[in-house]
C-alpha cells in the first residue's frame, strides 16, 4: 500500500536516459535497491513503482512462471480476456492504438517507453471490453476469496488500499478506483 518508504524508480535521475532500452527484473531492482529509503517503512505513504517492480519478482519466484505467462494463465484466460496481455514492443497487435501526450502545441506522439521497463507496475495492454470482463470478474468474487477481496478494498493511509484507491463520495457511496498513466 506504498508506505514502505521504497524510493521510486521513476523518478530517479537515470530514468528519462534508460526507459527506452530493454532491462531485465534484476536491472530494474538494482536501480533502486542500494538507495536509502525516503521514509521509515510505514510512517507515510508515497506512491512508487519500485514496490510493483518487487512484487512482480515475487510473483515470477512464488508461481516459478515469467509475469507475463502468470497474468495470462492466472488471470487473463479464466476471465475470457482475449485481447488482453503483457505489451512488448515487437508484438505486432491490430488494432494497437498510437500513444499520445498533451503539449504546448497541442497532442503530441508520446515519448516510447520500452515495455520492459514498466514490468508489473503497468505493462499491460487491453481493450475495454477486456476491461469490463475484469471489473466483474474481479468484483463477482471470480479472482479473490472475500477475506482477499476485504483486504484489497480497505484502505490503509491516504485513501489507498493494495493496490486501489478506496473513498467515499459526497453522497456516502464508496468509490473504488485506480487511475494509470504510463508514456502514451
Amino acid at each position: 500500500n506504498h508506505t514502505a518508504g521504497m524510493p521510486d524508480f521513476t523518478r530517479l535521475p537515470d530514468y528519462g536516459p534508460l526507459k527506452t532500452r530493454p532491462t531485465t527484473l534484476a536491472e530494474l531492482i538494482a536501480r533502486f535497491s542500494d538507495r536509502p529509503l525516503d521514509f521509515q517503512p510505514g510512517q507515510r505513504f508515497a506512491y512508487s513503482n519500485s514496490g510493483y517492480i518487487l512484487l512482480t519478482a515475487v510473483i515470477e519466484k512464488a508461481s516459478g512462471q515469467s509475469y507475463a505467462d502468470f497474468v495470462a494463465n492466472q488471470l487473463f484466460q479464466p476471465l475470457g480476456m482475449a485481447d488482453s496481455g503483457y505489451d512488448r514492443h515487437d508484438l505486432v497487435l491490430p488494432r494497437r492504438a498510437s500513444g499520445y501526450a498533451p503539449s504546448p502545441q497541442g497532442v503530441v506522439n508520446a515519448d516510447y517507453v520500452d515495455m520492459s521497463i514498466p514490468q508489473g507496475a503497468g505493462a499491460l495492454y487491453s481493450t475495454p471490453h477486456d476491461l469490463l470482463k475484469w471489473e466483474e470478474g474481479l468484483f463477482n468474487g471470480r479472482l479473490l476469496n472475500p477475506r482477499s477481496m476485504t483486504a484489497l478494498t480497505t484502505a490503509a493511509k491516504n485513501d489507498y488500499a493494495l493496490g486501489l484507491i478506496v473513498n467515499r463520495r459526497p453522497d456516502g457511496q464508496t468509490l473504488i478506483w485506480h487511475n494509470g498513466a504510463i508514456e502514451g
